[in-house]
């Protein structure tokens, strides 16, 4: 059975606001849920869900309920240590009927998103918001650009016929006008040639947008204002932003997978996955290709005042009996 599509619902995703950014948000977490791989998770833990909560809360809580390990959400409560972290977690889950407060590293183990349990909602809904805002300006522009011209009518019967005249037109119709009141009473505006500038500018904007936040999560997207060719050097600047938030994504992960792996018993791995971990290995041969290069060559010719042997400063010689011929003759 094909599904029906609508044009005016389609629009909604443009025009609307409020569904323009939680299909933006939708959409980008699709794409983030693919960025690490695990492997040993249980069976209770499914990679996309604990993948979510992290992303999308910041932290999750692992423990177990009932005999089996869960990732649960949490917030945080309870006494702070002396770096103003705190000691318990509140967990409150309506499906397995829990609600307790736990202590951290004693009754599970707590599995942030990063350094500081930001996850990722606040850089999409930032990006979010300034593309939605500059799609919308977009598809205007786009609209206004199908006028070439604007009729003003100056009584409600002209305005009438100016109407029948443009439905016509865009129907694909031929419109004749038999009255010369019609002429008489409307006027021509010329559209804002300044239009198709404008255009060329969102079209831009739209790019660097999408291509800063690709760059927050660690994806290299191709955007260039300067209507030029890259330098390697600016290629090479662009690879380097794209790591560090990344790394910090997968540290925190794996000291929380090694803190799980001693309490549980389990051998859970977690590394990067698909481009974001072929990101990471170019920069890191890349590095090493540096240092490689900056190595001194130990391999150097000695400096006059290296200390020299008599055997380097007299050559060998081969002392000879001497000749008659070299003999005095009296």
């Amino acid at each position: 059975m094909e599904t029906s599509y609508s044009y005016d619902t389609a629009k909604d995703f443009v025009k609307n606001k409020d569904s323009n950014l939680d299909s933006y948000i939708k959409y980008m977490l699709c794409r983030t849920n693919e960025m690490f791989v695990y492997t040993g998770l249980p069976e209770t833990i499914p990679q996309d869900k604990l993948e979510h909560i992290l992303q999308t809360t910041g932290s999750a809580f692992i423990t177990k309920v009932n005999g089996n390990l869960y990732a649960l959400k949490c917030s945080k409560s309870g006494e702070q240590d002396v770096y103003e972290d705190s000691k318990n977690v509140q967990v409150n889950n309506i499906a397995l009927k829990y609600n307790k407060e736990l202590v951290i590293d004693k009754d599970g183990v707590l599995i942030t998103n990063d350094l500081l349990e930001i996850g990722l909602l606040p850089i999409l809904y930032k990006y979010g918001a300034l593309l939605t805002d500059c799609e919308i300006s977009l598809n205007m522009i786009s609209i206004i650009l199908r006028a070439v011209f604007l009729i003003s009518a100056c009584d409600d019967e002209t305005k009438q016929s100016a109407d029948t005249f443009i439905k016509k037109i865009y129907d694909g119709d031929y419109s004749v006008i038999g009255d010369s009141a019609f002429f008489d009473g409307v006027k021509i505006q010329g559209s804002d040639s300044g239009s198709d500038s404008r255009i060329n500018q969102f079209i831009e904007l739209t790019q660097y947008i999408k291509g800063s936040a690709f760059h927050e999560i660690g994806l290299n997207a191709n955007y260039n204002l300067k209507r030029e060719r890259l330098t390697s050097n600016e290629v090479e600047l662009n690879n380097d932003a794209l790591i560090p938030y990344t790394q910090n994504m997968i540290d925190s992960r794996k000291k929380a997978i090694d803190k799980i792996n001693k309490m549980y018993d389990l051998s859970i791995t977690v590394e990067l996955s698909g481009v974001w971990k072929a990101n990471s290995e170019e920069l890191e041969k890349a590095t090493n290709s540096v240092e490689t290069e900056n190595v001194p060559d130990t391999d150097t010719e000695p400096t006059k005042n290296d200390s020299v042997t008599d055997t380097d400063k007299v050559p060998d010689t081969v002392l000879t009996e001497p000749t008659d011929d070299s003999k005095g003759v009296k």
